[in-house]
């Protein structure tokens, strides 16, 4: 039996219901992005692959193998400036998480990695996706292909984590 288990301290989410209260909105289920990410893939023929999540501050990555969940790790993502080399430094610095995690993945279960899917929760940073596809040799794809939905492709990559937590 594997179990998922995700934690968030109550005033986190206290702050969130607050928030959305403003909009007389309520929130009923409070979930991990990558979930949701993961329920969009579970027709994927690839039955091993990375899936991963880059937000603002954070880098989430999931090992998906033999179709089930097999590594789940979040790291935080350190903006170190705003200027063309500190930039050039965090989409490195992803790249090589998503290396080591190919790299660890590999050698702890014998399967290799057939596949990346890229949810990119930041619209400035397509950067990232093509150094992926630059430096790897396995196909690199956008969530947001996966989603029939009519709206735009800026809404898909922002929606995808909701959107497939009700699919």
């Amino acid at each position: 039996m594997k179990i998922f288990v995700a934690v968030a301290r109550a005033l986190i989410i206290q702050e969130y219901e607050e928030l959305f209260s403003r909009f007389n909105l309520k929130i009923r289920t409070v979930g991990v992005p990558i979930l949701g990410l993961y329920s969009l893939l579970k027709t994927e023929k690839e039955k091993d692959l990375l899936l991963i999540n880059i937000e603002e501050d954070s880098l989430c990555l999931t090992a998906i193998i033999d179709s089930e969940i097999a590594l789940y790790r979040m790291k935080p993502i350190l903006s170190l400036g705003q200027d063309e080399r500190s930039e050039d430094r965090r989409v490195e610095n992803i790249v090589k998480e998503v290396e080591n995690t190919v790299n660890f993945v590999e050698d702890k279960e014998k399967r290799k990695i057939q596949s990346f899917w890229v949810r990119l929760g930041l619209l400035e940073e397509e950067r990232i996706l093509s150094r992926l596809q630059e430096r790897s040799s396995l196909p690199v794809t956008g969530i947001e292909s996966r989603m029939t939905a009519k709206i735009g492709l800026r809404e898909k990559k922002i929606l995808s984590p909701l959107i497939g937590q009700i699919r």
